[in-house]
């Protein structure tokens, strides 16, 4: 039941990102030329902190289970 739910929403996202397209093109044209590479630093600076703390979370679980034997 899931299938069609996913493939449709697949597809309405990338009929979305093809309509789309144009004005997103526009808007990164009138954009200063640094704005994309910070936008993208941010993004990696985010992804790194969350990987980070699952990390963490991670490593804390496996030593309370080491604590239960």
């Amino acid at each position: 039941l899931q299938a069609p739910l996913l493939l449709g929403g697949a597809v309405l996202a990338a009929v979305a990102l093809h309509e789309l397209a144009p004005y997103v093109v526009q808007v990164a044209g009138a954009l200063p030329r640094w704005v994309p590479p910070a936008l993208a630093g941010v993004l990696l600076l985010a992804v790194g902190a969350t990987y980070e703390k699952r990390l963490g979370d991670a490593r804390r679980l496996r030593a309370a289970i080491g604590r239960l034997r």
